[in-house]
């Protein structure tokens, strides 16, 4: 790779490097290692320095010591220079283990006499450690010289960096292929879902490897992808679904006008046309207001206001409203209502649940049948409960009651009407506000209950 000057850049490919994450574990890891390497390696530098500066001062002094008690007897003292020289031969002679130099000076403080390393100038100069033994007439000194351990000590640090460096050179390869070992799993995850084709309706992912980690990261990506194939296909048949239930009604216009401006007719022909085309108006009316609620509730990003309701009055009033097909087909209704029953819920949502609930009872209940309506409202729990007379079929399955357009008659044009969103359209009110809703057959008859907690629907304390 090249910068814009045109010369080579090698540090293209680290911003690369650094975007994934077997890049940035195995740097924080080598950095780590570098880390703790130089912190070692200080330490046993201190250390070494410190050691080697005491055992050379120890040293020093013990020779110190053992000439003191030698030369302590005047008579066993050198007295002429000459004498102090050929001493400090013979005593040289037996230091060769130890970097130890010795001088003489007289009372006057002038070097008479001197063995190994420093000259005749006094005092010392530099990196010196000293001691010193005092005569009768001459001092003898004992100087040891600190650069030679200082040197020592640097060709350690030296060797301990270029051990640290391949230390750190080595782990982090390590790191490098540990890491991208590790990691393998979810790249070869990551080519699975890359070859898997479009046109499968339930793709599925193998786990790559037998960690535990790993087996569950696919059950939870292959649980979400059936939850997504579920919904997908729930999606097309509601599609497909609507798009026949509004080709009907319209169709059904499009049929009477063509038989009306087929041939010239009279004033009551039209009125007759005009009456059956007013009736499939409204049920296409009805069927895009319906289909404009469920979209709005499936696709509700924020919560509806809630007001306080009277549950009971609210219901009473529906049933009034239902009173045309409640005496055409000879239904007894009965109502098992509590004396106080304000809630705290969306009233839109509440009385577009309770229509649809109540409605759908009255419209399938058997002719002559029975339809009632109940209502609890406690501090844990507000529920309703709507039953209704009812011929089920032995194959009866519930949750099939709640999808879109579903009919048990299975027909389209059903003599009891509606669209057969109803039942879809209170699903989709409970999720939207965390209710529970479900439908059973109970005593020759199909059960309806929505549960609500008791505190998203109360603001005090309220019994039955």
């Amino acid at each position: 790779m090249k910068s814009r000057s045109g010369t080579p850049s090698f540090f293209g490919p680290l911003p690369r490097v650094m975007a994934s994450m077997r890049g940035r574990l195995t740097l924080i890891f080598a950095l780590s290692i570098a880390i703790f390497v130089a912190m070692l390696s200080a330490g046993v530098v201190f250390y070494s320095n410190r050691l080697e500066g005491a055992q050379l001062a120890r040293s020093l002094e013990n020779h110190a010591q053992k000439y003191r008690r030698d030369l302590r007897d005047e008579r066993h003292q050198p007295r002429t220079d000459s004498e102090w020289q050929t001493f400090l031969e013979r005593e040289n002679r037996t230091l060769r283990d130890f970097p130890l130099s010795m001088l003489v000076l007289d009372k006057e403080q002038n070097v008479v006499a001197h063995a190994r390393g420093p000259g005749s100038s006094w005092p010392l100069g530099g990196d010196w450690l000293i001691e010193t033994v005092p005569t009768r007439a001459h001092t003898l000194i004992l100087a040891a010289r600190w650069h030679s351990p200082q040197r020592e000590i640097q060709d350690l640090s030296l060797k301990l960096a270029l051990i640290g460096l391949g230390v750190v050179a080595a782990t982090g390869l390590g790191a490098w292929l540990l890491v991208g070992r590790v990691l393998s799993p979810i790249e070869q995850l990551s080519r699975q879902a890359q070859q898997a084709q479009i046109e499968d309706v339930h793709p599925r992912l193998e786990a790559p490897s037998r960690d535990a980690e790993v087996v569950g990261l696919v059950a939870t990506l292959n649980a979400l992808l059936d939850r997504l194939a579920r919904t997908l296909e729930s999606r097309s048949r509601f599609y497909a679904a609507a798009s026949h239930e509004l080709r009907t009604p319209i169709q059904g216009l499009t049929a009477l006008l063509e038989v009306g401006l087929s041939r010239p007719r009279e004033g009551a022909q039209w009125s007759e046309i005009a009456a059956q085309a007013l009736g499939e108006s409204r049920r296409l009316g009805a069927l895009t207001q319906d289909l404009l609620a469920l979209n709005q509730l499936e696709n509700q990003t924020s919560a509806a206001p809630c007001v306080e309701i009277d549950a009971a009055d609210l219901i009473e009033r529906l049933v009034v409203q239902l009173q045309a097909p409640i005496r055409e087909k000879h239904l007894q209704i009965t109502l098992d209502l509590p004396d106080e029953a304000e809630i705290f819920l969306p009233w839109n949502h509440l009385e577009m649940l309770l229509r649809n609930l109540i409605e759908n009872a009255v419209k399938y209940a058997r002719e002559g049948g029975q339809v009632r309506v109940a209502l609890r409202i406690t501090t844990a729990q507000t529920r309703f409960r709507v039953w209704n007379s009812a011929d089920l079929p032995l194959d009866f399955d519930a949750e099939k009651l709640f999808e879109p357009f579903f009919r048990l008659d299975a027909a389209r044009q059903s003599q009891t009407g509606g669209n057969g969103l109803g039942l879809s359209i209170v699903a989709s009110l409970c999720r939207a506000n965390g209710w529970t809703a479900q439908l059973s057959a109970e005593n020759d008859g199909l059960l309806a209950w929505v549960e609500m907690p008791g505190d998203k629907t109360l603001r005090g304390e309220v019994s039955s």
